[in-house]
């Protein structure tokens, strides 16, 4: 039987902002903090929930969403779970927060600075998601 390879094309895919955040505390914390400085609304989400192909194991990560009409939609995402991370090329990464549909690119520095400020927070830094291996993870 002949086979069929679909290709598309996935420039779109990856436009949103993408930080990095390294915090040993729980979820819910980091987001109760990330709500205060940040002034968004951040809740609790259904797991999101990858099959890795390599053994054909489900891995569930815990998810918050913000997406308000008319503006940046905001999706926290553990990259941590029991069995394996989620975004493998940065396995010392916590947490990610994605920012899609953001329109002002210039404010990026301010707002991981604004992240770094939280006491939580060890650390936030950019992450290019079309440079990751594991990228495919991110399309939801």
């Amino acid at each position: 039987m002949a086979r069929k390879t679909l290709h598309s094309n996935t420039s779109d895919e990856y436009d949103f902002l993408l930080i990095g955040i390294v915090c040993q505390h729980k979820d819910y914390r980091l987001c109760h903090f990330l709500n205060r400085q940040l002034s968004l609304r951040l809740q609790r989400d259904s797991d999101y929930e990858i099959m890795k192909p390599q053994n054909k194991q489900k891995l569930s990560f815990s998810m918050y969403t913000y997406a308000p009409a008319g503006q940046a939609s905001y999706y926290l995402f553990a990259n941590k779970a029991e069995g394996g991370t989620l975004i493998s090329d940065h396995k010392n990464m916590d947490y990610f927060l994605m920012v899609k549909d953001y329109q002002n690119r210039m404010e990026e520095d301010s707002l991981i600075a604004s992240i770094k400020s939280i006491p939580l927070v060890l650390g936030a830094y950019s992450v290019e998601a079309a440079q990751l291996r594991s990228k495919e993870n991110l399309v939801f």
